[in-house]
Parts: structure tokens; sequence; C-alpha cells
């Protein structure tokens, strides 16, 4: 079962969704090094990183498909009492209907980020183009963006994990305490539909079990996804791209966790 998917990772979301410095850095410099003011959080969960850069200043609109995360997210705005969390704003939003759900400012938000391996939660879906929904939440979040702005993607090694069939366990996105990671892949004639990551996690004291969390994803290989970028954005786009934090050359031999995607369009 998808315990995202029915809200019960809000049950452990202290363990499982607490952020590195590295990651907090990496995402900061990114934002500041553009320019950016204005954040669209296409993926807020319950807020943790919408919260952090409102914090940092940022102007940010929050928005999540699922209503446990919204009134989640809400709840951690409501016991910020800071001025500055006033201008915080979340909203209920699906990225199949996302330029209905969000009205853009002027042109278009700085920047749109949609990070903790995100967009692999929507289906794939049969015939020939198994990527369809991808392509339509892709082009509503990318057309949220003003010119000159960027977008900020990020997604699991699912090259690596459906070609060994091992999840990479590493702790740069999150500080603790996924003791490990086991998966399984579901075909259908052939074609790997869904991978199936259940994080173990150590129990909170001595007298407790440990606690497993099952999500579903929906794997996009690297050359995938890029593809689908040139053909919504054209040629006119500068891409970025990092893997675990770090800038990722051709021929190198890098076996991240986590790819991320910056879009400068």
């Amino acid at each position: 079962m998808d315990q995202y998917a029915d809200g019960h990772i809000l049950s452990i979301w202290d363990c499982f969704g607490k952020k590195t410095e590295e990651s907090k850095t990496w995402l900061l410099d990114i934002l500041r090094k553009h320019g950016c003011k204005t954040v669209l959080d296409v993926a807020c969960g319950p807020g943790t990183e919408s919260e952090m850069l409102v914090e940092e200043g940022f102007t940010v609109l929050s928005s999540d498909a699922s209503d446990a995360m919204i009134t989640t997210a809400k709840r951690n705005r409501a016991a910020r009492k800071e001025a500055i969390f006033s201008t915080w704003e979340i909203k209920l939003a699906n990225w199949l209907t996302l330029p209905e759900d969000i009205q853009k400012p002027g042109e278009g938000f700085d920047a749109v980020i949609c990070l903790g391996n995100s967009l692999p939660h929507m289906p794939l879906t049969d015939g020939p183009d198994h990527l369809q929904l991808y392509k339509i939440a892709l082009k509503n979040i990318i057309s949220m963006v003003r010119p000159g702005g960027i977008l900020i993607f990020d997604h699991r090694n699912f090259d690596y994990i459906l070609k060994t069939g091992e999840p990479i366990l590493n702790t740069v996105y999150c500080n603790t305490l996924t003791k490990r990671i086991e998966q399984s892949i579901d075909y259908e004639k052939g074609v790997p539909k869904v991978v199936i990551l259940n994080y173990i996690f150590p129990p909170d004291d001595q007298k407790q079990q440990q606690r497993t969390f099952s999500i579903n994803f929906y794997p996009v290989l690297l050359k995938e996804f890029k593809q689908m970028l040139s053909t919504i954005l054209g040629g006119t786009f500068q891409h970025t791209l990092y893997g675990d934090f770090k800038p990722i050359i051709p021929g190198d031999d890098v076996k991240p966790a986590m790819f991320c995607h910056v879009v400068r369009v």
C-alpha cells in the first residue's frame, strides 16, 4: 500500500522529511545565484522546503494535490507567529490542472520547484506514450515560470534501480534515520510500471519495533526526462544536471541516489 497517497507519511514525517544542511545550502545557493525572489513550490507536502524559504526571505506560494499535506502545511504556517509568515500562501492544486488552480503573478514566478522525488508520483499510462501524464504535468509546471526564471526538479536514479534492482541509500537529502531501503518492481508485459520502495526506520525507543514506510513511484529514466524538457521547451533553455548536489560532467561514471535538474528558460 502506498502510504503517501493515504496520508500515513505524516506519522513519520519528522523522521523522513527533515532536510540536511547540504540540501538546504544547495537550494538556497541556486535560487540566490539566479536572483530569485518569488517561488512556487508545486509539491510542498507539509511545507518543509517552503517554510525554510519563507524564513530566508523568499515570497512563497506552496501547493500540493494532497488534502492531508495542505492541512498540515497550513497548521505549520499557523504555528509561526513571525510577520513574514503572513505572506506565505498555501493552495490545493493538481499538476494536471495547475494553470487553472494557481494564478501566476505577471509573467510568472522567478522559480518553480518540484522536489522530494515528487514528479514520479505521476502514473504511467498504457499505450505507446506511457509518459503522457508526465508531459502534461511538466508542461503545466513549466508554464508557471517567467521568462528568464528557473525550474528545479529532482527524481531518484531510476536508471540504476531498474538496471540493478537495488535502490541507493544516501543520506545527503534527509538527516537521519533511514536504516535501509527495500524495493520491488512491478512489470507489465516486460515493462517496469511501478517501483515500490520500502523505507525501514529504527524504532523511537527500545520498546517499539522498526517502522516501515512504503511508497510507489512510476519510474522515468534520465534520458526520458531530458527529452521531455527538450520537447516542451524547444532549444531555448539552459540545463544543468546534478547528482546528489554535485554537477555531473558528461562521461563521469557516477551513481547518485538522486538527479537534480536546474533549468533556466
